[in-house]
């Protein structure tokens, strides 16, 4: 059998939590008589401080120089736990992106995987445990980085190039029904629906990055996710939607609501696909005027990009998602219930087979979730 271990900036914050995994480790790998791919992030919050450095020495630093620089918070991981693994009597390998190689494109500080060749890692794996070092790839030479979140992308990623089981290993049991620590105690998920699972990264959930999973629904490998050295998280499941459940509820604070007239909307388009700006939710007919919802943070930019006059207004989005939804009258009639004990006015609902999305007004986000936690028992 063959495994990803995937393990957090969390999971390896310090020295003793690096032996404490390498230990771990060291123990499946003898338990499974397995072959083990272990990726890292950095440490703590060590790409923050690189992020912040680059910063102080430029507002607006070259790409490549930035990337190398962002790059070397994993290699420390890599490095660590590799000694770490070597004090146990573990035989090592620790493969960059370069060395593999990852290649990949684009944005050097954001970068999609073009191409993984596992050669590499299948002949080390023959008498080694493989450490990778997560979030980079290989553009024209120079490192670059996947983007926040790489690390998962990278895990996944391998798993397509060496046919190999997913652990993703974190600060949390897995998925949750709802934020625990936002909503108090909550129903832990023995698994969840793939698409689900997606639209909770989009609406906010930090479980698993959004990129990390649109990739699993490509190639479907096991994917499971759990606190870091435990043996029961959640399994991520491609099953059909046809079955009626509750996966989970979510809610993004800091939304913009946009508006514009009906005659600018060729033009909206036009500047979507030519800035790359992402909507938290189609543009939709409102009234006279098409609208769309997204982070303040792009909003701002949208603004300073584009001369469309606009209607704005502060929001918070509210996302249920799981399967079966329109074909069930008990779902709409509990999520109506749920409205209504809250008084709030829903500006916009979307409902789909796997989600419904409601724009409520700012601040009344988090209110409407915990009615709906306790209407449908999460």
């Amino acid at each position: 059998m063959r495994y990803i271990f995937k393990f957090g900036g969390t999971s390896l914050e310090n020295v003793q939590k690096i032996k404490s995994v390498a230990a771990f480790i060291t123990g499946f790998k003898h338990e499974n008589n397995c072959e083990l791919v272990v990726v890292v992030s950095a440490m703590g919050k060590t790409t923050n401080t690189l992020e912040a450095l680059a910063k102080e020495v430029s507002t607006s630093p070259s790409p490549f120089p930035y990337a190398r620089l962002l790059t070397q918070g994993e290699m420390i991981s890599a490095s660590l736990l590799a000694i770490a693994l070597e004090t146990l009597n573990e035989k090592t390998a620790i493969l960059s992106a370069s060395e593999i190689p990852i290649s990949a494109a684009g944005d050097p500080t954001n970068s999609i995987i073009t191409s993984i060749n596992a050669e590499k890692i299948t002949k080390h794996l023959k008498d080694k445990i493989v450490i990778v070092p997560g979030f980079q790839g290989y553009n024209n030479s120079q490192p670059c980085t996947l983007g926040r979140g790489g690390s998962d992308t990278t895990a996944v990623a391998l798993s397509k190039a060496l046919s190999a089981d997913v652990k993703i290993f974190t600060d949390v049991d897995g998925f949750f029904a709802t934020d625990p620590n936002k909503f108090g105690k909550s129903k832990k998920l023995e698994e969840i629906n793939i698409r689900s699972a997606i639209e909770l990264a989009h609406s906010g959930a930090k479980v698993l990055d959004k990129r990390c999973l649109e990739l699993a629904n490509t190639f479907k490998p096991s994917l499971e996710v759990l606190k870091s050295q435990t043996s029961e998280g959640t399994k991520v499941k491609y099953f059909p939607i046809e079955t009626f459940q509750i996966d989970g509820v979510s809610c993004k604070n800091d939304i913009v609501f946009v508006k514009i007239p009906h005659k600018k909307t060729e033009f909206l388009q036009m500047s979507f696909k030519n800035n790359n700006f992402s909507p938290l939710f189609e543009e939709f007919v409102f009234g006279k005027f098409h609208a769309f919802a997204m982070s303040k943070e792009e909003y701002s930019r949208f603004e300073s990009q584009t001369s469309l006059e606009t209607e704005c207004e502060n929001a918070d989005l509210v996302v249920i998602c799981g399967s079966g939804f329109t074909f069930f009258k008990e779902f709409m009639q509990k999520m109506q219930n749920a409205v209504k004990k809250c008084e709030i006015q829903v500006k916009y609902c979307c409902l789909h087979p796997t989600f419904l999305k409601m724009l409520v007004p700012a601040g009344q986000g988090e209110k409407l979730t915990k009615s709906l936690k306790i209407e449908f028992n999460l």
